[in-house]
């Protein structure tokens, strides 16, 4: 431990000045901004506030140290995880801790000697210094580390403080879970019934009658119907705060003359470009996108390039051509040998329906059969179109151009050795099954270097201000949801989109955009009814009319009114089909005839009682757990289930057998154990910590 120490006293001036470099830099936003929230509380975890000065701290050590290490700063999505990594760590450092010092947990200055330089050295060191060549951990070379640690620069040192300083959390957490996990143990009996779960098999008859049989229109739902619902189910409806909203877009996508500009301006760059002798230097000064210099095959270059190869040579241009919303130009750099071939070819794959020799013979002929038309001038593609057996057929058979090492051997080998274009006189033979082959381009061992100049099409600062002028006037004329919604219907152009069920920590609204300050409007200043001013997103401005917010854990019908009419109409369903079943007598099969088409009978072999599923009814978890509490020749009353009704019979039971060792049973439950116990511990702190997260105020 001295040597840690010797580390912290040599790096604590340095460390220490950063510190307040980070106290003053955070401050100086936090005094900034404090007067824009109603709460300088971030949240609250297990009856601790954590202030926003606290936090952004936590937040700031974490993005210097992303900076360190990438040499680059965060983008807002990085930014965004690094907020939810200090909120982790948070959580960690108080709920957890506050275990830890419950069960009497501590971690040793000996056991931190272990972990650094000890005989239980932490992996993480252990990877930083095992050498490359030989995959041996050198302890030398971890000891020299250390030992001139203060000689290397700043950022290095500050590193592996950061790296010191979680050692004794981690070793805590292992020592915590390790507690609980360790102390779980698995009877035989629990194993019994594991093995008796997986090995005794039943033998079903089931009638199945789909819910999709009886029409929505023949089953009315009232609000009455969901509020009921949702008050017996409220429970499992609770969740943190949510919201509904309508809103509506005003693009500002480019328009036809910013369109027309971005040519003309690629077009202006065309001749410049051919006479350029350094491609690369010309196009990162002039492309919106980064520039690649590599060589590649003809199977990998651009449609542009490629469709125009035979006619173009080196230092040739084309376009401008327009390419997934951006203008592009692209020179024919230079030309050079390939070690690989590129090549071209189409085929027709017929499978065998098994893999028995009467299914492979037939296969073939078949294959031989399709190779005799193509031969008496047939068309490949359309024959291609009937009897392929792959997504090819849809596109008469054509692969495209491929690079040599992509196809499968035999595939590839034939087309290689075959010389020009044309049919391939015999099936080939693969894994997949048998292949008629038509080479449609000479196979190429030539390369390419392309340079391609990319504008992106952004609209332009007019057609901008025409959009906002009208989301502005917009939202001035709507005050309320009546004026929201009339001045809408009032225009044809404006489409009103819904969202439910919009969270604080969500970053889009119905997955058309992204927009933070939306979201933050929504659950700090927004109230229901409340018509928002224009917000700006990266593609258009929106208009927002709140309809619905709740708080944590309440529910609101119009939250869940999509899922509570799924629920409700299902029920209703359920009990319109067994209704009509339970006045029916006789046989399964009987039953079935009497009741109409839409009800039928199935049988179903070697089902355990670890099964969910039911042939032709799917996921059916309340009826296989129903007819594990039957005997044989007993069958079930009409029950609802996930997909429709079921009356199951029990035809048959084959109990396990008696085995003399279930270790490996009860090692299965071990691990089913032990790979959730960790997620599990954290759920259960988290939950007794009551943790109160109010960054959606913030961030």
């Amino acid at each position: 431990m001295a040597l840690i120490n010797k580390i912290r006293q040599r790096t604590a001036l340095v460390v220490g000045i950063v510190a307040l470099g980070l106290v003053l830099f955070v401050l100086g936003n936090f005094i900034k901004n404090q007067s824009r929230n109603h709460t300088l509380e971030v949240g609250k975890i297990a009856g601790e506030t954590i202030s926003r000065e606290t936090f952004e701290l936590k937040v700031e050590k974490l993005k210097n140290a992303y900076i360190r290490n990438s040499h680059k700063s965060p983008s807002e999505g990085e930014m965004e995880m690094l907020r939810q990594q200090a909120w982790d760590m948070l959580i960690s450092e108080i709920a957890f801790s506050k275990e830890y010092k419950k069960l009497g947990l501590v971690v040793t200055e000996e056991e931190l000697v272990d972990m650094v330089q000890g005989n239980n050295i932490n992996p993480e060191i252990i990877a930083a210094f095992t050498n490359p060549q030989t995959g041996q951990f050198e302890k030398a070379k971890l000891l020299e580390y250390l030992k001139n640690i203060d000689r290397y620069p700043v950022e290095n040192q500050l590193t592996w403080y950061e790296f010191e300083d979680m050692l004794p959390n981690q070793r805590e957490r292992m020592k915590y879970e390790n507690l609980l996990t360790k102390s779980v143990y698995v009877t035989k009996q629990e194993a019994q019934q594991l093995y008796d779960r997986q090995n005794t098999k039943m033998q079903l008859k089931y009638l199945y009658v789909p819910f999709y049989s009886v029409s929505d229109s023949s089953v009315s739902i009232t609000d009455n119907d969901l509020k009921e619902y949702l008050d017996q189910n409220r429970e499992q409806y609770k969740k943190e705060a949510m919201a509904s909203v309508e809103y509506i877009s005003f693009s500002f996508t480019p328009s036809r003359e910013d369109t027309l500009y971005y040519k003309k301006e690629m077009e202006s760059l065309v001749e410049e470009f051919k006479q350029v002798s350094v491609d690369s230097s010309f196009a990162k000064i002039h492309s919106d996108a980064p520039v690649h210099m590599e060589y590649i095959p003809k199977a990998s270059l651009p449609q542009a390039i490629g469709s125009h190869l035979a006619s173009l040579k080196k230092g040739d241009v084309v376009g401008p051509f327009l390419e997934s919303g951006s203008f592009k130009i692209s020179k024919l750099s230079d030309i050079k040998t390939s070690p690989k071939y590129s090549m071209r070819a189409s085929h027709i794959l017929i499978k065998p329906s098994s893999p028995s020799p009467e299914d492979d013979k037939k296969a073939l002929e078949q294959a031989n059969n399709i190779l005799s038309q193509i031969k008496k001038g047939v068309p490949f593609d359309q024959l291609a179109m009937i009897y392929g057996m792959d997504d090819t057929r849809n596109r008469g058979g054509d692969l495209g151009w491929f690079v040599e090492g992509k196809m499968v051997k035999e595939f590839e080998k034939a087309v290689i050795n075959f010389k020009g274009v044309g049919l391939i006189p015999q099936p080939v033979k693969t894994e997949f099954g048998y292949h008629i082959i038509k080479v449609t381009e000479p196979k190429i061992n030539v390369s390419y270097q392309v340079t391609t100049i990319e504008r992106s099409i952004t609209p332009s600062d007019e057609t901008k201000e025409t959009a906002l002028a009208r989301a502005e006037m917009f939202a001035s004329g709507s005050t309320n949801a009546k004026d929201f919604r009339d001045n809408a219907a009032k225009d044809s152009s404006l489409i009103v989109a819904r969202s439910s069920g919009v969270r604080k920590s969500d970053r889009t609204i119905g997955n058309n955009f992204t927009s933070r300050e939306i979201v933050r409007w929504i659950f700090n200043e927004g109230n229901v009814g409340d018509v928002s001013n224009v917000f700006e997103t990266d593609k258009s401005y929106v208009v927002v009319l709140l309809t619905s917010k709740t708080d944590d854990d309440e529910v609101s019908l119009e939250n869940e009114r999509a899922e509570l009419m799924r629920k409700v109409q299902s029920e209703k369903k359920s009990r319109f089909i067994s209704d009509k079943l339970k006045k029916l007598k006789g046989s399964l099969e009987e039953i079935a005839q009497q009741y109409g088409p839409a009800a039928t009978v199935n049988t179903m072999n070697d089902v355990s009682y670890i099964t969910t599923s039911l042939t032709n009814a799917g996921y059916a978890p309340l009826a296989i757990g129903a007819v594990s509490a039957l005997s044989k020749g007993q069958r079930t009353e009409p029950m609802g289930d996930e997909s429709g009704v079921l009356i199951v019979e029990v035809l048959d039971v084959v109990p396990a057998h008696d085995i003399a060792d279930y270790s490996l049973y009860k090692n299965q439950i071990m691990q089913q154990n032990g790979s959730s116990a960790s997620y599990t511990i954290m759920n259960a702190i988290k939950e007794f910590a009551r943790i109160k997260d109010n960054r959606y105020q913030f961030y």
